[in-house]
């Protein structure tokens, strides 16, 4: 492909004058308001396969948009291939200036709209109908493949994304022969270097103290309050959590005692600190996909839906709330650690996830590095010698634990994300929350949603208490 450099993206016409340009080859296509092109796909019932999306990416040179299946996996290693050219997602702020008079919600699959690089996957004309965005987060256009072929004109084409189907496939296979994939290179030097002891990220003694008082019989509320105000942030994160909205509290908290005694309780407050204590160990960006303030909204919503979730589940003995809140908390600390350890391959995940919002990160660990944060928290944890129902349900939450110790807390991890999924929160699989699932921890699909709606109604308390934990 050619080489032109570009300052930025140039504004060649209005979209106004290029949608009448070519207003005979249209129809519209009217649907409610839509977040992004798969909102729009969804609302407007039309398959991911016929709808053309367009992704920006940049280096030193200039922009190129990549032009595909709204379907298929964007391989960034494939364009970059392709283009010879070290690209990258756009960040918002780049997004603003390239794209100027465009709504990034939907920016319009029309390479005349602006003198850039244009990347087309040929994949795009296997339908003989497709729909496209222009500007309008409440309409999509229709268009016969061979006039869309016309507009695009000269450009570059080829293969750059994957099929869902085999890409899926691909990735189910990796996981399933994962203890033979471990003994390829690039598995095996992660999972080596994990284990060496001068990489690894040493327990912190905070949480080695907590740990040695959950073991401990005498131990108390009082005990634990002494131990939670030797650290003077940390005591006041729990102070903070017990006068929170969240917790409905209106009395007086003096101590960390009061918020132990009157609000949190001794497990809460325990296995609170325990995970901000091993989270505050390892430091990684904040913003993105896989950044901090991503990962500590998504652990604190899972941590409150275990918690729900263990209130009612009728099995005996049933789960230890505070256990099943650490696990939830816990359960995704492998991103952490792949971000402080493998900083290359944390950015090419991040790339990845920022790029196809539409598939769950596992997969995309699989088909980036053959492994994925389940086993990067797994190896951690049991280096930590944390519980083993910490480490399973880090090992777990994505992929099927036999029942056996310890397997119901990975099982309610396993259903507190697909719940939260729906609200698109977090790496689960989209689709229906699986019926065998909740039998085999004695829940109704009414009373996980009654869960579900009861948390996501103090939506707002629980920002709040994310925000506290974000690095300052």
């Amino acid at each position: 492909m050619s080489r032109k450099i570009l300052g930025h993206a140039v504004k060649m016409a209005s979209i106004q004058t290029v949608m009448e340009g070519i207003q005979t080859l249209v129809t519209k296509v009217p649907h409610p308001v839509a977040a992004n092109i798969f909102d729009a796909a969804q609302r407007a019932a039309i398959p991911l396969s016929q709808i053309i999306r367009i992704v920006p990416l940049r280096d030193q040179q200039g922009v190129v948009l990549c032009i595909l299946p709204a379907e298929n996996m964007l391989d960034v290693r494939l364009v970059q291939e392709a283009s010879r050219r070290e690209l990258a997602p756009l960040s918002g702020e780049e997004m603003a200036f390239y794209f100027k008079d465009v709504d990034p919600s939907c920016l319009p699959a029309l390479p005349n709209l602006y003198e850039a690089e244009i990347m087309l996957d040929v994949g795009l004309f296997n339908e003989p109908i497709l729909y496209f965005q222009a500007n309008d987060p409440s309409c999509l256009y229709q268009i016969k493949r061979e006039d869309y072929q016309k507009i695009v004109g000269e450009v570059w084409q080829g293969t750059f994304s994957l099929l869902p189907a085999e890409f899926k496939e691909a990735a189910k296979k990796n996981v399933i022969t994962l203890d033979h994939a471990i003994q390829q290179f690039l598995p095996k030097r992660l999972k080596t270097r994990v284990e060496e002891t001068f990489d690894l990220p040493v327990l912190p003694p905070m949480a080695n103290r907590i740990l040695q008082m959950r073991v401990d019989p005498a131990a108390d509320a009082l005990h634990l309050s002494k131990l939670v105000e030797q650290d003077p942030s940390l005591a006041a994160q729990v102070l903070s959590w017990a006068r929170s909205p969240y917790y409905g509290y209106s009395g007086h908290i003096e101590s960390v005692e009061d918020a132990i005694i009157k609000v949190l309780g001794y497990d809460l407050v325990m296995n609170l600190a325990l995970g901000i204590a091993c989270g505050r160990e390892i430091s990684i960006v904040n913003e993105g996909p896989l950044g901090l303030a991503h990962y500590w909204r998504f652990a604190l919503y899972t941590s409150a839906l275990c918690d729900a979730l263990s209130r009612v589940v009728p099995m005996v003995p049933r789960p230890k709330r505070g256990l099943a809140y650490l696990c939830g908390l816990l359960h995704n600390f492998g991103f952490l650690l792949m971000g402080q350890l493998f900083q290359p391959q944390f950015e090419l995940v991040s790339q990845y996830a920022e790029l196809n919002p539409h598939f769950p990160i596992y997969f995309l660990e699989q088909h980036a590095l053959g492994i994925g944060h389940e086993q990067f928290g797994g190896w951690l944890f049991k280096a930590w010698h944390l519980p083993n129902e910490v480490v399973l349900a880090a090992q777990c939450h994505h992929h099927d634990v036999k029942d056996g110790e310890g397997s119901i807390y990975a099982l309610l991890v396993q259903i507190a994300i697909r719940l939260l999924k729906r609200e698109k929160l977090g790496d689960a699989e989209n689709g229906p929350l699986p019926v065998e699932l909740l039998a085999r921890v004695g829940l109704s699909q009414e009373e996980a949603d009654e869960a579900l709606f009861s948390l996501l109604s103090q939506r707002e308390a629980l920002d709040l208490l994310v925000e506290e934990l974000l690095p300052k």
